[in-house]
C-alpha cells in the first residue's frame, strides 16, 4: 500500500489527528557537511508531509 494515499486518507478521513507515524518507510534525507548535520542510524526524523517520487514504477 502506497504510503502517501494512506496518509491522505486518514487525514482526510479522521480531522482531528494532529500527529501521524509512518514506520519502517526508507526516506531519503540529505546529508550536508557544510553545515555540520549528520542523520545516523537511530536518529528522529520529523517531516510535514509525505511525497511520491516513483509515479508507479
Amino acid at each position: 500500500v502506497n504510503a502517501a494515499i494512506v496518509a491522505t486518507n486518514c487525514h482526510a478521513s479522521f480531522l482531528n489527528i494532529k500527529l501521524a507515524l509512518v514506520v519502517g518507510i526508507c526516506g531519503a534525507v540529505p546529508f550536508m557537511p557544510d553545515i555540520g548535520l549528520e542523520i545516523i542510524l537511530g536518529d528522529v526524523i520529523l517531516s510535514n508531509g509525505i511525497i511520491q517520487y516513483d509515479l508507479g514504477r
